[in-house]
């Protein structure tokens, strides 16, 4: 459970600086082009920068600019996928060590990885992965 949670909020917080990122890319662009339509390209009036320089000292330099609801849910969405697809293997061979009957299928968890992998390939390594998916919603 702990490798999930480290998966997910590792990868939940990259996405959110990459859209954070993008996010401010497109602000400065739409400021950029606003300034070029009003006759002065790259030139924003005394005004506007008073107002930037204002609210720079008001906000805390820890602070992200605003992220939509929509983007935050893609994120985690994106994130718990991840999460999923990193580690399903080890769920999947854990609760195979779980349910064995036969004692001597496996001698342990990297025999048992290594058994799975060598008769069902990949695949078998990825059994169960598309309801997981289905449900990653629910995190979100």
């Amino acid at each position: 459970s702990a490798a999930s949670w480290g998966v997910y909020f590792y990868t939940y917080s990259f996405l959110k600086n990459v859209i954070s990122g993008i996010n401010q890319k497109n602000e400065a662009n739409k400021m950029r082009s606003e300034s070029a339509s009003e006759g002065r390209p790259g030139q924003t009036s005394g005004s506007e920068a008073e107002s930037v320089i204002a609210t720079s000292r008001e906000a805390p330099h820890h602070s992200s600019p605003q992220i939509s609801p929509l983007h935050l849910f893609v994120s985690s969405s994106l994130a718990s996928a991840a999460g999923i697809l990193l580690t399903n293997p080890l769920w999947l061979i854990k609760t195979r060590l779980q349910l064995e009957t036969d004692s001597s299928r496996y001698r342990g968890m990297v025999d048992a990885g290594r058994t799975i992998f060598r008769h069902e390939r990949l695949a078998g390594l990825y059994k169960g992965l598309l309801p997981a998916l289905v449900l990653t919603c629910e995190g979100a």
